[in-house]
């Protein structure tokens, strides 16, 4: 009879799976593919934000020009009209408050590097931009009697100008109506002078909206400030701009086009 041999006790059990080392592996090349990654997404965001940061300095740098072209569009207007008329008034030797009909006014840093600062003034009035004669004589603080039965308002600013080169700047306070020449008499805050039947009065519009403001760049913030109100602070406009340059434009032969353009930092022409 042949022997039974069990081979029970000799069978294996194979077994499969991930060591350390393959752990180890996983893990390098994990974090390396992080890192890649984390790398490209930097890039990738600096290149973003340089392409935002620099549309964001296109749109500031529009805004900022297109709102200074119309300013400059604007300046002298209700001036011109009247400038033979103001061209008289007394020089004050402050171009905040004189009534020379100045529309713009240049204030330049020698440096190309820095910024230049500019002035704009004008009216803002839509029922009247030539003077009004005067029909009376006006002495110092009594009321104005011209002939313009709808060229003023309550709260317009007048300007009283005489042929001797007087001027002096009030406030309309009441219009009254016109008689049957036309003639209204218009109650103010007082000038100081007398002014003869030979006088002129220019309306330059309502008090509030007459317009001599300065733009200047201070810390990079291009900045507005009201000049007619002496309690204005500088109202910041736009923001990132570096340099603002300007320069007066001269028609030098009188043909009404523009032939030269100076800096303001030029003889005649410096603020002086």
């Amino acid at each position: 009879m042949s022997p039974i041999t069990s081979r029970a006790g000799s069978s294996r059990i194979g077994h499969s799976g991930i060591g350390l080392v393959e752990t180890m592996i996983g893990l390098a090349i994990g974090l390396l593919a992080s890192a890649v990654i984390l790398q490209t997404f930097l890039v990738s965001e600096g290149f973003r934000r340089n392409t935002t940061s620099a549309g964001d300095a296109q749109q500031n740098g529009l805004f900022a020009t297109f709102t200074l072209v119309r300013e400059l569009a604007n300046a002298g207007n209700g001036l011109a009209t009247s400038a033979r008329e103001l061209g008289s008034c007394p020089n004050t030797n402050d171009v905040t408050t004189t009534l020379r009909p100045i529309p713009v006014f240049i204030t330049a840093d020698p440096s190309d590097a820095k910024p230049d600062a500019f002035i704009v003034h004008y009216g803002v009035s839509s029922t009247l931009v030539a003077p009004a004669p005067f029909v009376a004589l006006a002495p110092a603080g009594a009321t104005f009697q011209v002939q313009s039965p709808t060229g003023f308002a309550r709260d317009d600013m007048i300007v009283a100008i005489s042929p001797s080169g007087q001027c002096e700047r009030t406030r309309a306070t009441a219009v009254g109506a016109p008689d049957g020449s036309g003639v209204v008499t218009i109650t103010h805050t007082g000038v100081a002078q007398d002014f003869g039947a030979s006088s002129r009065l220019l309306n330059m519009g309502p008090w509030d909206r007459v317009q001599r403001v300065q733009y200047a760049v201070s810390n990079g913030v291009l900045r507005s400030l009201d000049l007619t109100d002496a309690n204005a602070t500088p109202n910041p406009m736009s923001s990132d701009i570096v340099n603002m340059k300007v320069q007066y434009g001269l028609d030098t032969n009188a043909d009404g086009l523009l032939d030269a353009w100076v800096k303001a930092t030029q003889p005649p022409w410096t603020p002086a």
